[in-house]
């Protein structure tokens, strides 16, 4: 057996060897990367993230900015437009610049956010208090240009007048404004030609989205008080981002809109029935639990709009009303003149228009011939039913009135 100290002298020169062959991790020579980006951050770390970045602070930082769509989706209820965008900020920061040659070709590096000065852009025009963000590394390029994209969603007050319901379509506008920095150091621009990219939300969400995107428009506003719009600093330039969205009609709004129509037509048809049918009552009463699940449906599908009443609801109740006003005379007939009997001879203008073509058209073919010139007309009868006595006076009323009237117009032909 080996001695003691034998057996340490060997690990001893295990461990020397290992350290002369390979070393550790941390005595790795920095990648031009890492050790571009610790020579950048730690003179940054010396000057301060909270100054611009300006050799000179008489000039202005001239900012571009813009955004991607992802989503949209209004709220009808609340009153809100709630977008998913990726913003896009560009910037000059002659403090991040470096000679590629001397990092082995190094074009480009990401520096977090925090650790740089980055723009203080805010949506000044939010409905809510805070706003979902994600934070995202700064591309930056050798000749100092910054081109950072961080992800936010924004909650924007919209009024949203449903008076179109189904078919409406709204504007809605989001403001932009630098918050920190006065106007005289801070030059706001919209982002190149495309400030606001929908290619995304066309491409990708078009199918997930209740909405259409029909038109935008991104305008560069130097002060907004003078177009009556009052936000957190109006005399600054800001920038506006104008969505125009347009519903996309569903199944069940379609749902809706045909039995708008339908029913009214059904219900006209229900005075073609002779009064004593059974059948009659209960088409009326289907007719009766139809327009009650419309109501309901109405009720639950509309959007409870406080700017106005949907032009749905206004039609329905236009068009039950103007059928009602034509349904009178149908109902007149049915329940009066149906059981009285024309007693004396018309003239054959008369049969030939008003009873023969108007029979043939409500399928009254049984009753067309009763009251043609020669014919004789059969005597009323009645049922002897205690429930008819009210029906029967009216009959001997209209009866007598019509005999006198009808007899005057023959004497006068």
């Amino acid at each position: 057996m080996l001695p003691m100290s034998v057996i340490t002298a060997g690990i001893a020169c295990l461990c020397l060897a290992n350290v002369a062959l390979g070393g550790t991790g941390a005595d790795l020579p920095p990648s031009n990367e890492g050790l571009l980006v610790k020579t950048l951050l730690g003179a940054y770390k010396e000057r301060g993230t909270e100054a611009r970045p300006l050799q000179n602070s008489s000039e202005r930082v001239t900012v571009n900015f813009g955004m991607r769509l992802i989503t949209l989706d209004l709220d009808d209820a609340e009153q809100t437009m709630k977008t998913s965008v990726w913003l896009r900020i560009t910037w000059n920061d002659p403090y991040m610049t470096w000679d590629p040659s001397e990092y082995g070709g190094q074009r480009y590096i990401a520096i977090p956010s925090d650790k740089i000065w980055t723009p203080d852009i805010y949506n000044v025009n939010t409905a809510v208090a805070t706003m979902k963000s994600r934070t995202t590394m700064v591309s930056v390029k050798y000749t100092g240009f910054m081109f950072w994209t961080p992800h936010h969603e924004f909650i924007v007050g919209c009024v949203i007048d449903a008076k179109a319901y189904p078919f409406d379509e709204h504007t809605c506008s989001m403001w932009f404004q630098q918050v920190a920095d006065k106007s005289t150091s801070f030059d706001l621009q919209p982002y190149h030609n495309s400030p606001l990219d929908l290619s995304t939300s066309l491409q990708n969400f078009r199918q997930a989205q209740g909405w259409d995107v029909s038109n935008n428009k991104t305008e560069w506003v130097e002060e907004p008080k003078l177009h009556n719009t009052i936000l957190v600093f109006s005399g600054r330039p800001s920038l506006k981002f104008s969505l125009t969205a347009k519903r996309r009609p569903t199944f069940q709004a379609y749902l809706l809109l045909v039995p708008c129509i339908v029913l009214p037509l059904i219900a006209s048809l229900s005075f073609t029935f002779p009064f004593e049918r059974p059948d009659r009552i209960s088409l009326i009463m289907s007719l009766f639990g139809a327009y009650v699940i419309l109501l309901l449906l109405l009720t639950s599908t509309v959007p409870p709009s406080p700017a106005s009443i949907p032009n749905l609801c206004e039609c329905e109740v236009k068009y039950q009303y103007l059928f009602d006003v034509f349904e009178s005379p149908g109902l007149y007939y049915s329940v009066d003149l149906g059981m009285i009997p024309l007693c004396i001879m018309l003239t054959s203008l008369v049969v030939n228009v008003i009873i023969q073509k108007l029979g043939f058209i409500l399928c009254l073919r049984s009753e067309i011939n009763e009251y043609k010139p020669g014919h004789q007309t059969k005597e009323l009868s009645l049922p002897e039913d205690a429930t008819f006595g009210f029906a029967a006076s009216k009959v001997s009323f209209h009866t007598q009135h019509t005999d006198d009237k009808l007899a005057h117009l023959c004497e006068g032909s």
